[in-house]
């Protein structure tokens, strides 16, 4: 796993010890995680220079207790890990909540203090970031369900769609409606 040194050892370490196999994306070729993730093969390209987070995939099922026993042995090294939309990742201290939370200073220092911030994603992953926006919009995953844990913690605003057609319903239905309080 080249993409992300740091991550390498503990990955390796953990997996080993606990018997599972996994595939990162250091393991990957830009044309594997283009097919992977159904990403041309510039985004794959892309995709593939990560410098916060490893995401991977077990080669075979792996039982929920097994993944439990991996995120604990991780946060001993202060390392976490998150489930994505399609694969999971290991981080190492950072999150899209921090990311929004420095990108919204940013803004604010610069250009005054009113923002609006909006945050949209399916999965656990994107948590963080969901809690710290001012509008959290949650998007329908595959099977046509919004992710239970989410839902039971944070207050959002459901997309009616799935995946990118979600994601695409639910900015437009924003700017309609942001539309409608200017006119």
């Amino acid at each position: 796993m080249d993409s992300n040194p740091e991550f390498n050892d503990s990955f390796l370490e953990v997996f080993n010890e606990l018997n599972l196999k996994a595939v990162g994306f250091g393991d990957l070729k830009a044309e594997e995680i283009s097919s992977l993730l159904n990403l041309g093969k510039a985004e794959a390209k892309l995709a593939r220079k990560r410098e916060y987070d490893e995401p991977f995939y077990f080669l075979k099922k792996v039982k929920k207790e097994k993944i439990k026993l991996a995120e604990k042995e991780f946060n001993k090294g202060g390392l976490s890990l998150t489930t994505g939309g399609k694969l999971l990742h290991l981080t190492g201290g950072n999150d899209k909540g921090k990311a929004i939370r420095l990108l919204t200073q940013i803004y604010k220092d610069n250009w005054g203090d009113y923002l609006l911030t909006i945050g949209l994603g399916d999965s656990l992953n994107d948590f963080p970031m969901l809690e710290w926006v001012d509008i959290p919009v949650l998007v329908k995953k595959k099977g046509n369900y919004y992710e239970r844990k989410i839902i039971s913690k944070l207050k959002v605003y459901k997309a009616s769609g799935i995946g990118p057609v979600g994601w695409n319903q639910a900015v437009l239905g924003l700017i309609e409606k942001n539309d409608s309080k200017t006119s």
